[in-house]
């Protein structure tokens, strides 16, 4: 079971995603499924990320990258 403090932390997380992926995808019920892609991609490589200064740039890269696979 993920704490409140986790939840507190996606939903923060979620809405500085869901503007920057708005603007990005051209069909509005699209953009559930790609933030839900950048998670998932965030879960599977976060232990690659070395610097944790680095976490915010490196999460709208991730974001990005969801965007483009999903574009093609």
């Amino acid at each position: 079971m993920i704490d409140a403090d986790m939840r507190c932390a996606y939903r923060e997380l979620e809405a500085r995603l869901r503007p920057f992926v708005a603007r990005r995808v051209s069909a509005a019920c699209e953009i559930d499924d790609v933030i839900q892609d950048v998670f998932l991609r965030m879960q599977r490589s976060l232990a690659d990320l070395r610097d944790e200064e680095r976490f915010g740039p490196w999460v709208y890269q991730v974001a990005r990258s969801a965007i483009a696979e999903h574009r093609r």
